[in-house]
């Protein structure tokens, strides 16, 4: 198979990261990052179907969540959102640095995103992933997913995409899915078995 990429980060940048997460996202329960952003080179569920995401995960009670974006992308979750309160959510769209962000997802259990290049940063950081593609081989799994072995992927069925009918489309939005219920529990299933254990040890990746 394909060589997994690295990224590598200080001791500092960890210790960095870790504490930022202390100060936006206090106590020890395990860590699930949502990106629901996208430039647009394939299908990506719609802000408000990741939006649902975040406000299931946090009824569960058992993670902390932190959305990431550009500042951009910022604006664009906030109009999506109105009224949205998760008390165990950090909306930390335009808050971080390029590096920050590596260092916040090196402390997570599993990220929720769709087919881009966070995804791979997950993947470098040897952090599994639910990740949302489009079924076509184009843009399927198969060339562009986590090659993280436990990462999770999820498409529609074909029956629903639009690019296997000869539709000239840059995102449907996938009307057909996958559902906030399946994205859910897919990322549920990749938190760590001892809840106690909270975060990801990042010393091991």
């Amino acid at each position: 198979g394909s060589p997994r990429p690295d990224l590598f980060l200080t001791v500092r940048e960890k210790t960095e990261a870790r504490e930022l997460l202390h100060k936006r996202l206090p106590g020890d329960k395990p860590l699930v990052i949502v990106h629901p952003f996208h430039k647009g080179s394939t299908c990506n569920l719609p802000i408000e179907t990741y939006a649902e995401v975040v406000k299931r995960l946090g009824e569960t009670g058992t993670i902390r969540i932190c959305v990431t974006g550009s500042k951009e992308d910022a604006a664009r979750w906030h109009s999506a959102t109105p009224g949205l309160e998760v008390d165990c959510a950090w909306i930390s769209c335009g808050e971080l640095t390029l590096r920050q962000f590596f260092g916040v997802v090196a402390h997570a259990s599993v990220m929720v995103v769709g087919s881009t290049g966070t995804l791979h940063v997950a993947s470098a950081l040897n952090v599994p992933t639910v990740g949302i593609f489009c079924p076509h081989p184009t843009v399927a799994p198969v060339l562009w997913r986590n090659l993280v072995p436990s990462s999770i992927e999820l498409s529609p069925a074909r029956d629903h995409c639009k690019r296997y009918h000869d539709k000239s489309i840059v995102d449907c939005g996938f009307p057909g899915g996958p559902s906030p219920e399946q994205v859910v529990s897919a990322a549920m299933s990749l938190l760590p078995s001892d809840m106690s254990g909270a975060n990801a040890d990042e010393e091991t990746r």
